[in-house]
């Protein structure tokens, strides 16, 4: 989903409890307008943890000389930058699964925001564009 639509499906869930708990309200049960805050507040807090996310991901790029690695997680980018030439791909075994990019300066674990059929994937991709296959 895109934040817009996000944004317009918690609008419509919050005008459907404004809707429902404001005749209610008018009849005498004003108990149900602290709740409806509540949940709209909760829809709120929902909304901003989301959109924080949103473009959480890895993206690599490899060029001639070196393998760069862009984590972006929340308002954070980590950038690393690995040597062509010496470096290796591994597959690791277990529930985690991730790709591990070792070269003699550093490791890095990437695949962490796909799947383990598209980490296996982007494995077999990656070493055949590293020339290793």
């Amino acid at each position: 989903m895109t934040p817009g639509q996000l944004l317009g499906a918690f609008g419509v869930l919050g005008a459907g409890s404004v809707a429902v708990s404001i005749p209610w309200a008018l009849t005498g049960a004003w108990l149900v307008i602290p709740f409806m805050l509540i949940e709209l507040a909760a829809l709120a807090v929902a909304f901003f943890v989301y959109s924080r996310h949103v473009n959480d991901g890895e993206k690599i790029t490899l060029d001639e000389m070196k393998v760069r690695v862009d984590v972006t997680q929340g308002a954070k980018t980590e950038t690393r930058e690995l040597p062509r030439q010496w470096l290796r791909c591994g597959l690791e075994e277990g529930q985690r699964g991730l790709v591990r990019l070792r070269s003699p300066q550093a490791e890095l674990l990437v695949g962490r925001f796909a799947s383990p059929v598209g980490r296996e994937r982007f494995y077999r991709e990656f070493r055949s564009a590293l020339g290793l296959q």
